[in-house]
């Protein structure tokens, strides 16, 4: 079911690298925050093998608007890889709901690439203030219904909350990285992709 459930700060951004100077083939990264940290480190690790666009927002996938501005995306360029994450935000909306609306996106997606990878959503930690943050144990949770949708579709995963689990010295507020966490996710996305620098 799609949603309007909405939050007080929404924001969207879209990043085209190298638009101009470019010919090679295009990797789009879609997410969050997490995804805005690193979208310029991976460009920078995939120089000369592609060029990484990202799409980041603070929608959760059944918002109504969802798909509409991912298709300003595909009204640009053609994908070749679509590395796909989502589940950090839109704490309000029904878990089940998130999951099966995320099968809906997924599944769409798989007709814009023929190299659609899930990422999952990496974990969230205590605040700074020693406050309890509610993701620490939703994003589980949503990462767990993820894991199911992903694997109805065939859609293989990179697992980064695995990666970071454990890692609060490498959060700067509970929820987004220092740059070393950044850097392991790169990291982790090259060597998914096969790609060495």
């Amino acid at each position: 079911m799609k949603t309007k459930i909405r939050e007080d700060n929404e924001w969207l951004t879209m990043r085209w690298h190298d638009e101009t100077t470019s010919a090679l083939p295009r990797l789009l990264l879609v997410g969050d925050s997490i995804v805005n940290g690193h979208a310029s480190l991976l460009n920078n690790k995939l120089k000369g093998q592609y060029s990484v666009d990202a799409l980041t927002s603070s929608k959760i996938v059944s918002d109504h608007e969802y798909m509409s501005d991912l298709r300003v995306m595909f009204s640009k360029h053609e994908y070749e890889i679509i590395i796909f994450n989502n589940g950090l935000h839109g704490i309000k909306v029904d878990d089940e709901n998130y999951a099966s609306e995320l099968f809906n996106v997924l599944a769409e997606l798989k007709n814009e690439t023929t190299h659609l990878f899930w990422r999952n959503s990496t974990p969230c930690y205590m605040r700074p203030d020693g406050s309890a943050n509610p993701w620490t144990e939703k994003i589980k949770k949503r990462n767990a219904l993820a894991r199911i949708e992903v694997e109805k579709l065939n859609i293989s995963i990179i697992d980064c909350y695995a990666l970071l689990e454990n890692r609060p010295e490498l959060v700067a507020d509970g929820v987004h990285f220092h740059t070393e966490g950044y850097q392991i996710i790169v990291d982790a996305i090259a060597t998914f992709l096969n790609i060495t620098q």
